[in-house]
């Protein structure tokens, strides 16, 4: 039996910390991928939304500035953290950071960006496309050094930018504790079992999480009795609908 954290709860904390302390001091991986600075800067992320607002295209298309905000509702979503998280983003901090006036610091948020959504893409598996597979060539040792890399950068972070100091977050028990799930689960499932791939993202609990996200969108704080009545409004909807579906379009309630 494998307890593991959600990865969609652990990216929402990341975001989420990421947005409430401005910036976060890498420290291990600076010299070994030859980056320009050890920070990683919540503002680098909203001079990309605004160099891209007035452009029709636009090179993070789905990043938007409602997704930086610190807003209570904001941290529950799950689009913002996927929104700031993508390899779009990435590669447009890596286009920023290149232009004659850009800022070379870019570089390591746009670092931060792409191993983080290449972490979430491995322990949120959903289709075979993405997920681990054994008999791709060097796949495994590609999916193994991801985790092991984001592990490590998390263990040495530091968000406070004071030098020896580290504040130990919930979003670094999360993200090992899911990290560590996840290499286990790849190794006994692909590696000892022999199966082709193993989807991550079906061990999560994702059905519980979107029907407690509806409940709070238009109530961030619900109290009991209104998520039962909520909850209970939402069965019988979803019932209605599979009635439908299942007699061509004759209503059975």
């Amino acid at each position: 039996m494998y307890c593991t954290y959600d990865e969609i709860h652990v990216l929402k904390n990341i975001k989420h910390l990421l947005a409430n302390n401005e910036t976060i001091i890498l420290s291990d991986v600076v010299a070994t991928y030859e980056l320009p600075s050890d920070v990683v800067e919540m503002s680098h992320l909203r001079k990309l939304v605004e160099f891209q607002e007035k452009l029709s295209w636009k090179p993070a298309p789905f990043l938007k500035a409602g997704d930086l905000e610190k807003k209570h509702l904001n941290k529950m979503k799950v689009a913002p953290a996927k929104h700031v998280f993508n390899r779009t983003t990435a590669a447009a901090l890596e286009f920023l950071s290149e232009l004659s006036d850009g800022n070379p610091g870019m570089k390591t948020t746009a670092f931060f960006v792409r191993l983080v959504a290449l972490w979430s893409s491995i322990c949120a598996a959903r289709h075979p496309s993405v997920a681990p597979e054994k008999f791709k060539e060097g796949a495994l040792e590609e999916t193994f050094e991801v985790l092991h890399l984001t592990k490590t950068v998390f263990l040495f972070w530091n968000e406070s930018g004071e030098s020896g100091i580290q504040r130990w977050k919930l979003a670094h028990t999360g993200l090992i504790h899911c990290t560590t799930t996840t290499e286990n689960l790849i190794e006994e499932f692909v590696v000892e079992k022999n199966d082709l791939y193993l989807l991550t993202g079906r061990v999560t609990q994702d059905f519980v999480e979107n029907e407690n996200s509806q409940v709070r969108l238009k109530h961030p704080t619900p109290t009991p009795l209104l998520t039962k009545s909520i909850l209970k409004k939402r069965a019988f909807s979803n019932l209605q609908f599979v009635g439908v579906l299942r007699t061509g379009g004759r209503r059975l309630i």
